[in-house]
């Protein structure tokens, strides 16, 4: 067993070494990360300064502060403290460049320093997407790239289609002129479908100087696809002696151009053009049938039919107008227009008369094969009686007239329509227990005229 002085003596000896493993005198630092744009602090403390002052440099060595002594023009470059124990400074507006080792130094003799790492983090530019310039035929395969530079270290992207997450199919990462950031590359390849028209395709970059935040580049998928298409009527109930309009509604993308109209049946086409809408100015019987509509566009044709089945008069309810008296025989004044489209026939739409009065109309329709205007005129009287309708038609062409009567109830069986020219009778026909008469005729410069008579 050691004497009581001997270990005292050893325990002195032990805390001495203690003291002098710990030196006050060496100043201490930390390492610093800063967003390229921001603010870094710089913060040396010593405890035992020992009458001597702290010094910071750069990674050049250059001399920033000496104490609170400038040494180095920089304005980004401020004193925040200096005390004998403490020397903090910051720099603004970083800059890559101004990454590296600063050295905190004590002039003790000897001489004791501290090294402070400083990196500075390159913000990724805002990514960049290719390849979605022009559209994309449907089943074909997209290949897509986006791209970020100037980030440090490397970003990462990741890709989105709408909500749903794409797997890249590469990453590329290549280092900027400048030797210190990063531009990456990243691609992705994927079948589309017509719902893929007008899809968002979002790439996103992930760094550490974003704090959490995302930058991010969405671009909408531009497809073309084949062209589908329907028949719609106008009105939806067509009904004979009323104008009709067949709608060929084409959608795709893009959209169909060309519209070709026929009737099976037919041999040749009604309508080739531009114009999706065929019109019947007044529907009788006779068009009745099935209607081919054949809309095309650069990705192809669709066919799309309607079969057409004008409505008998007899079987449509009876509404209710005013009755007005007949006037004199002799020219007249047209009262409506209607414009003439290509169509095989043509047939004016009835005026329905009350329950105890009929009217009666004349149509007259010049040049069938352009589009030249119809004149009617009406007249109406109470039953029994006669009444008349005229109309001058042009000289310039031979004209065609039809005569037209609706009444209710129905008149007697022997009641006659007739179609004259200066007077002169041209042809005739009983209406009997039909629903409508018409009769065609040829005139130049002639005054037409449809006569009822009891």
């Amino acid at each position: 067993m050691l004497p009581l002085g001997l270990l005292l003596l050893l325990a002195c000896v032990g805390a001495a070494r203690g003291n002098l493993s710990r030196d006050e005198s060496q100043p201490t630092t930390s390492d610093e990360t800063v967003v390229a744009g921001g603010t870094v602090v710089l913060k040396c403390q010593v405890e035992d300064p020992d009458d001597s002052s702290l010094q910071w440099s750069n990674p050049a060595q250059q001399t920033l502060y000496f104490g609170e002594k400038r040494a180095l023009r920089d304005n980004r470059i401020q004193l925040e403290r200096s005390t004998p124990n403490e020397l903090t400074i910051s720099i603004s507006d970083v800059v890559l460049s101004d990454e590296g080792e600063y050295t905190c130094s004590i002039f003790t003799m000897p001489v004791r320093t501290a090294k402070a790492l400083v990196t500075v983090l390159g913000i990724p530019q805002k990514p960049q997407i290719f390849g979605h310039e022009q559209p994309i035929d449907e089943e074909k395969i997209a290949r897509l790239t986006c791209r970020s530079s100037g980030s440090k270290p490397a970003a990462q992207l990741r890709w989105k289609k709408g909500n749903k997450e794409l797997k890249d199919e590469g990453t590329e990462v290549v280092e900027d002129p400048n030797g210190k950031t990063f531009t990456v590359s990243s691609r992705v390849e994927f079948r589309v479908t017509k719902e893929d028209n007008e899809a968002e395709v979002t790439c996103t970059v992930d760094h550490e100087s974003l704090q959490n935040s995302e930058r991010s580049t969405t671009q909408k998928l531009q497809v073309h696809y084949k062209p589908t298409a329907k028949i719609e009527p106008h009105p939806q109930y067509p009904r004979e002696g009323e104008k009709l309009q067949l709608q060929c509604d084409g959608q795709g993308n893009p959209i169909p151009q060309e519209f070709l109209w026929e009737k099976e049946g037919s041999d040749a086409p009604l309508q080739l053009s531009s114009d999706s809408v065929l019109i019947f100015p007044f529907l009788n019987k006779s068009d009745s049938g099935t209607y081919v509509c054949t809309a095309t566009s650069s990705m192809g044709s669709v066919v799309a039919k309607y079969n057409l089945d004008v409505s008998d008069l007899s079987q449509l309810p009876t509404p209710h107008v005013h009755s007005t008296p007949a006037p004199p025989p002799g020219p007249s004044q047209p009262i409506s227009h209607a414009s003439m489209a290509t169509a095989s026939s043509f047939t004016p739409a009835p005026i329905q008369g009350t329950v105890s009065s009929f009217s009666l109309s004349l149509w007259t329709r010049c040049s069938p094969a352009r589009r030249e205007k119809f004149h009617r005129r009406m007249v109406a009287q109470p039953w029994p009686g006669d009444s008349l309708a005229t109309s001058q038609v042009p000289r310039s062409d031979p004209c065609a007239a039809a005569c037209w009567r609706a009444w209710a109830p129905q008149p007697p069986s022997r009641h006659f329509g007739v179609v004259a020219r200066r007077g002169k009778s041209r042809g005739h026909g009983a209406w009997a227990s039909s629903w409508s008469f018409q009769l065609f005729l040829a005139g130049r410069g002639s005054s037409c005229l449809c006569l009822v008579s009891a």
